[in-house]
């Protein structure tokens, strides 16, 4: 929709800024549609561009404030994406790492072996999608690269796959021993969770610094 598209009626423009917010977050079903907020975005841009100040300062100010805010917003994406896969991840997790550590220590039959690969599948699959995540990021920090055995990235990516070589390699062997398994699950769970609580923290960082700039930006226009 552009600007020369038909307008809304004013009945169904004129919405205060608690009432759209509020409407959003109980998602109501009469809140406005987001072509119309698109449409007001445009008018408002207009607006925008007509009262900015001539002086090439000013302009290049904005144009870096907006790039920030854009750049901020990359970086909650990914960063949610980060923690819903490695929600995921334990999720798929916890029937293995509970089933191993209800084992004994004297050795796993070849039955039960069997048990604890099928267990491993699900999270396997789930962190496949993980390291292809890993290795598409731009916003916060470096895509993983494997080169062989050769692991480069962040640490937090590094230390999952890792992690995870370990124990696949140790589920292969002919006699695994369940203490060394259920150690490796250990290290696993907690990596997991410490990484978990840095997608978090930086997801939150990012947020606070959108809303801070965009409060700042435009808290005294409306």
């Amino acid at each position: 929709m552009n600007d020369s598209e038909e307008i809304p009626t004013s009945d169904e423009c004129e919405t205060q800024v608690g009432d759209v917010s509020s409407a959003a977050h109980a998602g109501h079903k009469d809140a406005i549609a987001f072509e119309k907020v698109e449409w007001m975005a445009g008018r408002a841009r207009v607006a925008l561009q007509q009262s900015l100040p001539d002086d090439e300062q000013g302009r290049a100010e904005l144009r870096q404030v907006v790039s920030i805010l854009t750049a901020l917003q990359a970086h909650m994406v990914e960063w949610e994406e980060c923690h819903h896969l490695l929600h995921e991840v334990l999720s798929a997790f916890s029937p293995f790492h509970a089933h191993l550590a209800s084992l004994r220590e004297d050795g796993l039959s070849t039955a039960g072996r069997q048990v604890l690969l099928q267990n491993w599948r699900p999270c396997q699959e789930r962190l496949d999608v993980l390291v292809d995540f890993t290795e598409r990021i731009v916003h916060i920090g470096s895509p993983l690269q494997r080169e062989n055995r050769g692991l480069r990235g962040e640490p937090w990516a590094i230390e999952i796959v890792a992690l995870q070589r370990l124990l696949e390699d140790t589920l292969k062997e002919n006699d695994p021993s369940p203490e060394n398994l259920l150690e490796l699950a250990d290290a696993f769970n907690s990596a997991c969770h410490r990484h978990l609580a840095l997608a978090d923290r930086n997801l939150r960082t990012a947020m606070d610094k959108s809303q801070r700039l965009i409060a700042r930006l435009l808290g005294d226009i409306l």
